[in-house]
């Protein structure tokens, strides 16, 4: 009887071959070194601090702005071209002297739908930024006629004399003016009820 040889030994695939493609130690030493930071950074992370207060107090008074709101709307009937809508040109043009705001206006008239070709104003202040980029903040001061237009819109024009307050002079001399990044344009439009014509 013949002997048997013994079955040949299969040599093993070289790491990085189509056998083997991937090379098992890289592969754990490269897990064990990125493993290795992520542990760390997983153990440092803390909660942020909360964020700085504000340099500037808020000012905007709510109570305040619902009054100026109720004496605007004293003029009940501020439809352009009445004698109401002057009434309110005078009004704003009051408010915003208080605050040493000059106040600057556009007049032109319009087609007013039911009330012909009238005399609409629209009124403007000024608070000088650090830039000549600008923000508007814009409100119409008329209403239709039909009431007193307290919603519609005597609380954005008390609104916009609120925000308006806050760049005011000072009180003392020795106070600074509020200055923003931004100049900023306080708009009261007129005929914002018919078709927004002052903002047009």
């Amino acid at each position: 009887m013949a002997m048997a040889r013994p079955p040949a030994r299969r040599r093993r695939a070289r790491r990085g071959s189509l056998e083997r493609p991937v090379n098992g130690r890289l592969y754990r030493s490269s897990l064990l070194l990125l493993s290795l930071p992520l542990l760390i950074l997983a153990f440092s992370v803390t909660r942020p601090g909360s964020l700085p207060a504000p340099l500037l107090p808020p000012n905007f008074d709510g109570p305040a702005t619902r009054q100026l709101a109720e004496d605007l709307a004293l003029h009940p009937d501020r439809s352009p071209g009445s004698s109401g809508a002057l009434g309110a040109v005078q009004w704003f043009r009051d408010r915003l002297a208080q605050y040493g705001l000059p106040v600057s206006s556009d007049t032109w008239r319009a087609e007013v739908p039911g009330r012909g070709s009238v005399r609409l104003v629209n009124l403007w202040a000024v608070a000088p930024g650090q830039t000549n980029d600008a923000i508007v903040i814009m409100a119409h001061r008329d209403d239709t006629g039909s009431g007193p237009g307290a919603n519609d819109d005597a609380s954005g024009t008390a609104a916009l004399v609120e925000l308006a307050r806050g760049y005011a002079e000072p009180d003392t001399p020795s106070a600074q003016r509020v200055r923003s990044t931004h100049t900023i344009v306080f708009l009261s439009t007129d005929g914002g009820s018919f078709g927004g014509l002052g903002a047009a």
